[in-house]
């Protein structure tokens, strides 16, 4: 599942603007420890990621995420040093959600969670590996269809950057459990308003964005997409489309596009 696989990593210095950008790691902590986990097994722990976890985390998603999410199969990306560099810069701002076991220790799902600004846009004029270059602008294509920012009149955004679950653990309800964790973490910080941006480029990933109420703002079919003239192949077929999503979390009911 691919809410957004970009490989540069973007600029997340936490003072570099008011709202969500400055709240402390311990502010979002105090927000995960009010989330009631129902649903949760006994033998699962959901936690926020903290440093020692990151290697391991790191690792989970390249094995988890990279050889399953449609998108990157469509454009044919491998893992490469890029993709480690940008994960690294989204689990080192301490909000993303990882379910655990209790017994193991073990990573069974990472929900990657970042914060990102208006300004942060993927560069694509120095990367030499076609495959990747051509993936990150229909990234670029998608969010300019999309107008995130514009629609909510916001500068910035909580951003749901990728889900991974092991597979030994789909279909168990693991990816709705920690979206709804993550969306009621975001509520607890609060704020009079936040906004949550996020992407799916599967059909199981649309429908859990949309079971939790998130708006679609943009859509685009795979092979009505063309690079240099020419349509992309959708080589994997059971998915046809990438969403973008937006979510308004406010005190007060939102309206829309407010």
């Amino acid at each position: 599942m691919l809410d957004r696989f970009c490989f540069n990593t973007f600029n997340t210095k936490v003072d570099k603007m008011a709202g969500l950008q400055g709240l402390s790691k311990e502010v979002f902590k105090t927000a995960f420890d009010k989330v009631t986990l129902q649903g949760l097994s006994d033998e699962w722990e959901i936690k926020l990621l903290t440093h020692d976890m990151q290697d391991a985390a790191i690792l989970f998603m390249k094995e988890n995420f990279v050889p399953h999410e449609p998108l990157i199969q469509i454009f044919g990306v491998q893992w490469n040093e890029g993709a480690e560099q940008y994960w690294k810069a989204v689990f080192e701002q301490r909000v993303t959600l990882v379910l655990t076991s209790k017994v193991s220790g073990e990573i069974i799902a990472i929900r990657g969670i970042e914060i990102v600004s208006k300004t942060d846009r993927i560069s694509t004029e120095k990367i030499s590996d076609e495959r990747l270059r051509n993936l990150l602008e229909y990234l670029n294509y998608c969010d300019d269809q999309a107008k995130f920012f514009e629609y909510y009149r916001t500068d910035e955004a909580i951003h749901f950057s990728g889900l991974a679950v092991a597979k030994l653990y789909r279909r168990r309800g693991i990816a709705t459990l920690l979206l709804r964790c993550a969306v009621d973490m975001v509520e607890n910080l609060g704020l009079e308003h936040v906004y949550i941006k996020g992407e799916a480029s599967s059909d199981y990933s649309k429908k859990i964005y949309e079971k939790l109420d998130f708006e679609t703002l943009y859509e685009q079919i795979y092979e009505e997409y063309d690079i240099t003239g020419k349509q992309i192949k959708n080589k994997i077929g059971e998915h046809k489309s990438n969403k973008v999503y937006g979510k308004c979390i406010k005190r007060f009911k939102c309206a829309d596009g407010i």
